[in-house]
């Protein structure tokens, strides 16, 4: 084997923890907030029609004109069907898709009110408007790798402990639902720590040629968490599955973090000048390229200790403030796309649209597209500008939310949407195809690029707080706003969300790809500083 091939095996030997690592924390972190579309279906009174009830509430999603309940139909007072419930036979909704959903009921007496299943499904997301900026500034302080190896067993921790509200003795004491509510805050609170620690961390430990490709994947990771609690939800019990999930993602992750590096631009800032050559040496194959990076990071990073208040100073900075705004708005505007809520709620809308497509397998078959498209993306991502996978994907995405408005529509108008049951699928996976493979990848890639390095974990941090924000309203008013525009004018504002997405990419975005991080963070300063700073780089040189 050339010299050559064995420096390069030794950089794939160090660098495959690292990436493992990401992978499997990225999972289980993302678990946390699929685990509702696992759980609620179970923790639900399975006599409960809680998709008839839903559906039956909104002028725009109700059954034709000429549907009726036969004479004997009739409810209990706890919202359940009675066993001599039935549809009339020109329903628009076939019984099949709204009352049989063959799902595993643990007949431990623990059910949610509709309150309480709602603020267990957007309680993470919730958390992660505070949770995300301590993230940023622990990550400045920690370091993105040991901030991971501490949190991560941490939440492996809260995630098993839900089982506790299986346990006879709390549920007889009626401190279940507490139980199960407190330990989804703790969960979404370390959660959303570590979902900008990941990022930054991916982010400076590849390469420049390497980096959109490794980054993209994480959005690969997150389709992975979701697709693996629609997959156990199937099969297994709530509190089985929250021993199984972290077991499978969480703890393994713990082991590949002990035999990654420390990030070497972390390093730097701290001014180990030896651990960073150390890193370096391990993560590339090729002495002369550490000399220059090193080189490069040492112009570019300021080595400083920051305090809080010195980070927020960094902040207020011109240089900074924009290049901040902007990835705000990058991860912000796309929420409106409607993105999260197909991510919760897509086994509900499959429901509503009542077409007799199984609810469940059709929300894989999308979950399946998305992960599809996110390794498709690992791949354009190296060869195609940035800027064009987002407006691309925001096009994709707003035929794909104009066709579902235009079923919705159709259905509210009482028409035969016999011939039409395909559409609702259709026009999901053409939804998801945009997403996947050019907004949600691309989107958090930028977002972070585009940060100057001394404010990219506060940044990053900040970020994820204004998404979180967003993220949150549009799932916990997806009823209302339902009750507000009708199912059929949601989805159409979520075609013009997709549409300002891409409007602000095209206008306000700098094309990244091919650019190092260095290259990036100068194009943000005036003239006279990049002026400045070449005169710097020059006297490292000499």
């Amino acid at each position: 084997m050339s010299p050559t091939r064995v420096k390069r095996a030794r950089r794939y030997l160090f660098l495959w923890p690292v990436v493992t690592s990401s992978a499997l924390l990225t999972c289980g972190v993302w678990s946390v907030f699929g685990y509702s579309a696992l759980a609620l279906p179970q923790l639900i009174n399975p006599n409960a029609s809680l998709y008839l009830s839903d559906a039956s509430l909104h002028a725009n999603t109700s059954l034709h004109a000429d549907t009726s309940f036969h004479a004997d139909t009739s409810f209990h007072a706890n919202s359940s069907l009675h066993a001599d419930t039935s549809l009339h036979a020109d329903t628009s909704f076939h019984a099949d898709t709204i009352l049989t959903i063959d799902m595993p009921h643990a007949n431990t007496g623990l059910y949610l009110s509709s309150s309480q299943a709602s603020w267990f499904a957007t309680l993470p997301l919730f958390m992660c408007i505070p949770g995300s900026v301590l993230g940023g500034i622990l990550c400045e302080w920690a370091g993105p790798r040991r901030l991971q190896l501490f949190l991560a067993p941490v939440l492996a921790i809260f995630f098993m402990a839900a089982h506790l509200a299986s346990w006879p003795y709390i549920q007889q004491a009626g401190a279940a639902p507490t139980i199960f509510l407190v330990f989804r805050v703790l969960q979404g609170a370390t959660a959303a720590v570590l979902i900008p620690t990941i990022s930054v961390y991916i982010c400076e430990v590849s390469t420049d040629s390497y980096r959109g490709c490794l980054t993209s994947l994480v959005e690969a990771w997150v389709t992975l968490g979701f697709l693996l609690c629609y997959l156990l939800g199937r099969y297994l019990y709530w509190y089985t599955a929250a021993l199984l999930l972290p077991l499978m993602t969480i703890v393994p992750s713990c082991f590949c973090l002990l035999l990654s590096p420390e990030s070497p631009v972390w390093l730097v800032r701290k001014g180990r000048d030896a651990e960073v050559k150390m890193t370096l040496l391990k993560l590339r194959h090729s002495p002369e390229k550490v000399e220059n990076e090193m080189t490069e990071m040492k112009v570019c990073v300021v080595k400083e200790n920051y305090s809080f208040y010195d980070s927020l100073m960094l902040l207020k900075k011109k240089v900074n403030m924009k290049p901040m705004i902007i990835s705000i708005f990058v991860v912000v505007i796309k929420e409106f796309s409607g993105a999260i809520v197909v991510a919760l709620y897509v086994v509900r809308i499959f429901t509503l649209a009542g077409v007799g497509t199984d609810p469940f397998w059709s929300s894989f078959i999308v979950g399946s597209v998305r992960l599809a498209g996110n390794i498709i993306s690992s791949f354009l991502l190296y060869h195609v500008p940035r800027k064009l996978l987002l407006v691309g994907g925001n096009l994709f995405a707003t035929v794909g939310t104009g066709v579902i408005g235009l079923f919705f529509y159709l259905h509210s108008q009482n028409y035969d949407l016999v011939w039409l049951s395909w559409l609702p699928l259709a026009g999901l996976i053409v939804f998801m195809i945009g997403v996947s493979i050019g907004v949600m990848p691309s989107s958090w890639l930028v977002a972070t690029e585009i940060l100057p390095e001394p404010i990219r974990s506060q940044g990053l941090g900040i970020s994820v707080t204004c998404y979180a924000v967003t993220s949150f309203l549009v799932s916990k008013t997806f009823d209302e706003m339902i009750g507000v525009l009708g199912l059929y004018g949601l989805f159409w504002s979520y075609s013009v969300g997709c549409i300002a997405h891409g409007l602000f990419v095209a206008i306000f975005v700098p094309e990244t790809r091919g650019r190092s991080l260095k290259d990036i963070e100068r194009s943000w300063r005036l003239p006279s500083q990049n002026l400045k700073n070449d005169e710097t780089q020059n006297d490292v040189h000499l």
